[in-house]
C-alpha cells in the first residue's frame, strides 16, 4: 500500500530487504519454472481437530463430505464447537473425459456453469482464454491443471481487502486476492464447460486477531479467512482446490463456513466475520493433527516459500516472477 508496497501489500520496507537479501542466496530456486508450482503429492491424508470458542454465537459450520474431504462439526456447549477435518489424496489419476458432455449433466450440476456478476464465465474474453487453455486437453484434470496454472503464472497474489475481485478485472489488472483468484479460476472453468463452485472459509493460522486503535475494532488477520473452489469431476464428484496453494485437494487447514450451492447465495452472501465488536472474540485452536505422507509445499519451491512466509505473505508464481525481476533489476544496478 502506498510506497511501501513494492511487491506485496502490507510488507514494510524492512521486510523486503529481509527477501531481497534471502533472494542471493536462493536465487536457483527463484528460476525454477512453472511446472514445480503447486503442491505435488502422490499420495496422503491429513486430520486436524480443532475447538472453536465462540462468544458471539454467530457462527454455524456446516457438516460436509466431498471427495477427499470431509469435516465433522460437533456442539459442545453454547459457545463451544469441535471441528474435525480429514483429507485423503486421490491414489490415481483422475481420468474424467474432457470436454464434458454438458447435455448429460444433472440441472443441479448445471447451474454452476452459469455466468455470476463475480465470475463472468459468458464473457468474450474469458471464454477465448478458457478455449485456448484447454485446447489439447483430454481430461478434465489436464484441463483444470491448465486453467489454474494460468491462474498462478499471471496473476499476482495481492493480500487486500478493498479491492474489485471479480473474475474480469482479477484477469485484466492481473491482480487478486483469493476471492479474485477463486472469482478468476470458476469463470474459466465454467467457460470451459467445468461445473465449478466456491467455497468460503477459514484457512487456520496462529495469531489470528489483532485490535485496529483507529477504528476501535478486534480484527482477523487478512488471509485467515479464506476462499477457494470445488470443481466437478464426472464419475468421481466434487473435488476441492485452493488455486493460490493446491490442486486437486486442500490441507485440513481449511475450515468450511459455507458454499455456494446455489446462484442466489453466490451473489448475496457477504461474511459477517470480516469485522467485529471488540467484545466479541472468536477462538480457534488445533487439538490434534495427523498428516501421512502429505507434503504441503513441494521441493524447492517449498524453501523460497519458507523465506517468504517470514515476510508475513503469500505467493504464487507471478510473484515469484515479479521477486525475480527486482532481484535482477537490483544486481544489476549494483554492478555498475
Amino acid at each position: 500500500m502506498g510506497n511501501k508496497s513494492i511487491l506485496f501489500t502490507c510488507i514494510s520496507i524492512k521486510k523486503w530487504i529481509t527477501v531481497i537479501l534471502n533472494c542471493v542466496i536462493f536465487n536457483a530456486v527463484l528460476n525454477c519454472p512453472a511446472s514445480f508450482a503447486g503442491t505435488i503429492v502422490v499420495k496422503g491424508s491429513g486430520i486436524m481437530e480443532y475447538e472453536l470458542h465462540d462468544e458471539t454465537g454467530k457462527i454455524q459450520l456446516p457438516n460436509y463430505s466431498s471427495e477427499f474431504y470431509r469435516q465433522t462439526v460437533i456442539k459442545v456447549g453454547d459457545k463451544w464447537t469441535k471441528i474435525h477435518v480429514s483429507i485423503q489424496l486421490p491414489s490415481e489419476s483422475l481420468t474424467s473425459k474432457f470436454p464434458i458432455n454438458i447435455h448429460k449433466l444433472l440441472p443441479t450440476l448445471k447451474r454452476f456453469l452459469r455466468p455470476v456478476s463475480t465470475a463472468q464465465s459468458n464473457n468474450v474474453q474469458i471464454r477465448r482464454l478458457a478455449t485456448a487453455l484447454t485446447a489439447n486437453t483430454h481430461t478434465v484434470q489436464e484441463s483444470v491443471d491448465k486453467i489454474i496454472g494460468f491462474v498462478r503464472d499471471n496473476i499476482k497474489y495481492v493480500n487486500t481487502i478493498n479491492d474489485n475481485n471479480d473474475a474480469l478485472y482479477t484477469i485484466k489488472k492481473k491482480r487478486g486476492n483469493c476471492v479474485g483468484y477463486s472469482n478468476a479460476t470458476i469463470a474459466l472453468l465454467r467457460a470451459a464447460g467445468i461445473p465449478c463452485r466456491s467455497v468460503h472459509g477459514f484457512l487456520y493460522r496462529e495469531e489470528t486477531q489483532f485490535f485496529d486503535e483507529k477504528i476501535e475494532k478486534l480484527l482477523f488477520r487478512t488471509g485467515n479467512f479464506h476462499r477457494w473452489i470445488e470443481i466437478y469431476y464426472p464419475g468421481i464428484g466434487w473435488i476441492q482446490s485452493d488455486p493460490i496453494i493446491s490442486k486437486n485437494f486442500v490441507h485440513p487447514d481449511h475450515i468450511i463456513f459455507h458454499i455456494n450451492f446455489n446462484e442466489q447465495t453466490e451473489l448475496s452472501f457477504t461474511p459477517f466475520y470480516q469485522t467485529v465488536d471488540l467484545k466479541d472474540l472468536l477462538r480457534l485452536s488445533v487439538k490434534k493433527i495427523q498428516l501421512q505422507e502429505l507434503n504441503v509445499y513441494p521441493y524447492p519451491q517449498q524453501l523460497l516459500y519458507s523465506i517468504i512466509c517470514k515476510a508475513g505473505t503469500d505467493m504464487t508464481n507471478a510473484n515469484i516472477k515479479e521477486i525475480n525481476s527486482k532481484f535482477l533489476d537490483f544486481r544489476h544496478k549494483r554492478s555498475r
